[in-house]
């Protein structure tokens, strides 16, 4: 198993972190890797305490799984270009893909409401991205193409679209915020 932040801070294993790595064994085949991510998992605990004392929102919006899946996604970019993350230690990015269904699942054991997660592009669309870049296009026409790539960049499925998820925490008995139906 790839701990994919690394130890936890306190360097003690909390309950729910063994659960998520209980969870990826059960549903890791066998051979293939499955990440848990003990830094992720004590802080949607975290941030659902905080929501719990206080009324508020937190959104998260980044690349990842809908579910929770077996896999290597660990990475490394260097110059804008992926490689080795063992080739060069500390001299590039690395980054793996947030598991957004481990993270709600800790921060609804911890007590707050959780939205999604939905892909960025059904929840830039529910914001009304469409009207605004037609808006957009029509105010300035000398920048249609730009606006257009720019519009297709964040929503095709090919892209940002899909890829990019949006996970909403909030305080229990909140709406929902906007962009979540």
């Amino acid at each position: 198993f790839v701990l994919a932040d690394g130890p936890p801070a306190e360097g003690v294993i909390p309950p729910a972190v063994d659960n998520a790595r209980e969870n990826a064994r059960e549903n890791t085949p066998e051979g293939a890797i499955g990440e848990v991510r003990p830094r992720a998992t004590a802080l949607a605990r975290a941030m659902a305490g905080r929501l719990t004392r206080n009324p508020g929102a937190v959104l998260i919006i980044d690349y990842g799984h809908g579910e929770s899946a077996a896999g290597d996604t660990l990475q490394a970019v260097k110059g804008h270009e992926y490689q080795d993350p063992l080739l060069e230690p500390g001299e590039a990015d690395l980054t793996a893909h947030v598991d957004f269904a481990e993270f709600g699942r800790a921060a609804e054991e911890a007590g707050a409401r959780v939205l999604g997660p939905v892909t960025q592009a059904a929840f830039l669309l529910e914001l009304g991205l469409e009207t605004r870049a037609q808006a957009l296009m029509t105010a300035a026409p000398e920048h249609r193409q730009e606006i257009d790539q720019s519009f297709h960049r964040l929503t095709d499925d090919g892209g940002m679209g899909r890829l990019f998820k949006v996970l909403a925490l909030t305080s229990p008995g909140q709406p929902p915020p906007p962009g979540f139906k």
